[in-house]
């Protein structure tokens, strides 16, 4: 408890040089950073998954919340970008839509059928 406190005021004390010494660290160090971080993530990625559903599970209102008021804050930008990018790409949703009103051609041949039926 006693070197717990001297290490918490020695942090305290020389924050600023502390962080400049971690921030030239990376910096000078970005790939072999990059490369530990995903040699881990690929080895670890089944336990990730699953720390991440059980985060969203227990979270899962807050979650929901946060998003609703980023919507409804950002509702203009959003929407915005949404038409810029459905202009920018029109022929490539058209040919996305076609394919998929083909491949689902037959089930919803079968769907009106059965409810004109």
């Amino acid at each position: 408890e006693e070197i717990a406190a001297k290490a918490r005021a020695y942090y305290e004390a020389n924050r600023e040089e502390i962080a400049a010494k971690q921030r030239a660290y990376r910096e000078a160090n970005r790939e072999e950073i990059a490369a530990y971080q995903r040699a881990y993530r690929e080895a670890n990625r089944e336990e990730i998954a699953a720390k991440k559903r059980a985060y969203y599970e227990a979270n899962r209102e807050e979650i929901a919340a946060k998003k609703r008021a980023y919507y409804e804050a950002n509702r203009e930008e959003i929407a915005a970008k949404q038409r810029a990018y459905r202009e920018a790409n029109r022929e490539e949703i058209a040919a996305y839509q076609r394919a998929y009103r083909e491949a689902k051609r037959d089930e919803n041949i079968r769907k009106a059928r059965e409810r004109n039926a």
